[in-house]
């Protein structure tokens, strides 16, 4: 609901997408798995260790909340209460919403960019996607408008693909 205030003021929403998030969160302190397989075309079975989660992994998700959440907070932003995945800034009047590894931002541009600058300099990240009036931002399945002063989101294409 915060996104869709009626006075935007200015504020401007961006999405930054974190490359591989769950690779690059916390390792297996102390704990090396052995992964073993049998090469599909020698038949020579391989040993590997693994020294981090990577996706499909049941313990992947927490291990990169563990990392990203204190990640935030050093940066100053409070955890949400009733919904962990939220993080307000109140000396910037910021707002991340974080979906794995989707940061939806929003707040003076001058504030978004420095939050991305931060997430860039210590994760890999593909490009920020800006909203505007002519480009919307596609966040977990949910289109975000700009409609003059207005956000808008529109989960025509989610429900569609999901229930149809």
């Amino acid at each position: 609901m915060a996104l869709f205030r009626s006075n935007r003021r200015g504020r401007r929403i961006a999405l930054k997408d974190v490359s591989t998030a769950f690779p690059q969160s916390q390792g297996c302190d102390g704990f090396v798995k052995c992964v073993s397989f049998k090469h599909p075309v020698t038949g020579e079975w391989l040993y590997c260790e693994q020294s981090g989660p990577v996706h499909g992994e049941a313990s992947a998700p927490v291990r990169w909340e563990n990392a990203i959440a204190p990640f935030f907070e050093e940066l100053g932003f409070e955890r949400g209460e009733n919904d962990p995945s939220v993080f307000y800034h109140p000396d910037r009047d910021s707002l991340v919403l974080l979906y794995v590894d989707d940061c939806l931002a929003d707040g003076e541009e001058e504030d978004v960019r420095w939050f991305f600058d931060h997430l860039t300099s210590e994760h890999d990240c593909k490009d920020t996607e800006w909203l505007s009036k002519d480009e919307p931002l596609d966040y977990s399945g949910m289109a975000l408008l700009r409609f003059c002063h207005k956000i808008v989101p529109c989960t025509k294409s989610y429900f569609c693909c999901h229930f149809w």
